[in-house]
């Protein structure tokens, strides 16, 4: 999908970013769930734009697959010296990252 109207928030504490994949963050009690994370280059516009409504950290980052538009961006929207979030992913999806570039971490 490709949304750059900014930041929707589909319900409440629920949010929608998208410029070339889209992201979804939901904030919980633990922090955000984050599902895919868009580009490395893209992230950042991404993350600034959420981070106008939640400065919750990053707890859990599900990567619905790992393609380079889903799965790289996710450095970006970490909050400075948050704990390291849990990662839901399929099992290949290190294997075929580090194949590629490098960790989606």
């Amino acid at each position: 999908m490709y949304w750059s109207g900014g930041t929707v928030e589909v319900a409440p504490r629920t949010w929608f970013v998208s410029n070339f994949s889209g992201v979804t963050a939901f904030e919980t009690e633990a922090g955000l769930v984050l599902v895919d994370s868009d580009t490395e280059r893209l992230a950042p516009g991404l993350a600034a734009q959420l981070r106008e409504h939640t400065q919750a950290p990053v707890h859990t980052a599900i990567f619905t697959h790992g393609h380079l538009d889903h799965a790289y961006g996710l450095k970006s929207f970490l909050m400075p010296d948050q704990p390291r979030p849990r990662i839901v992913a399929q099992r290949e999806i290190l294997d075929r990252s580090h194949a590629m570039s490098g960790p989606p971490v």
